[in-house]
């Protein structure tokens, strides 16, 4: 094997994006996306409150701040909309920069310091649990896909698994089924 350090970023990145894909497939399977490019901020809250329901999330997630953190999961781009634009969240603006790093950032490049915010917020334990119920098939793809890599595949796998179970064991989450 060669000395060079292997990241665990990168693995990382293609495994959370297929946990908030998930959640959009979920939300689009309730009928609850028709339209959603000509949503205003007011439509996309009353749409996601009622995805909220149709999972029913306990509850303590019943609130503005889990409501916020699933319209930015679930559409990334209202994080860049102006106060002047139709889907500008006014109250995003209040909880931005609490949820930024677990609802948004961790998307797009992840860290330690990223994938920490994400495994250990409460809304995101249990949505991810919900995923790995659901579709288990997609962590087990993901690691067969890390293994079989060209390029130090075993390696990255074995780094990928220390650091899930780390994070299992720090933040109280069951990252893989079992």
């Amino acid at each position: 094997m060669d000395s060079k350090r292997i990241k665990k970023d990168a693995p990382y990145k293609p495994l959370l994006r297929k946990f908030r894909n998930f959640l959009r497939k979920l939300l689009d399977s309730r009928g609850l996306s028709k339209g959603c490019h000509y949503w205003t901020s007011e439509r996309m809250r009353r749409k996601v409150w009622k995805f909220m329901h149709v999972l029913e999330l306990p509850t303590v997630f019943m609130d503005l701040k889990s409501l916020n953190m699933m319209m930015l999961m679930l559409f990334p781009t209202i994080a860049k909309k102006q106060r002047d634009k139709k889907r500008f969240c006014e109250e995003l603006e209040f909880y931005f920069q609490d949820i930024r790093l677990p609802c948004y950032e961790v998307f797009k490049e992840n860290n330690i310091r990223k994938r920490k915010a994400f495994f250990s917020e409460p809304l995101i334990k249990y949505l991810w649990n919900l995923f790995i119920v659901c579709k288990p098939d997609v962590t087990i793809n993901h690691l067969r896909r890390t293994r079989s890599h060209p390029y130090e595949g075993e390696a990255r796998y074995k780094k990928l698994i220390n650091d899930i179970f780390d994070f299992e064991q720090r933040f109280n989450i069951k990252i893989l089924p079992d």
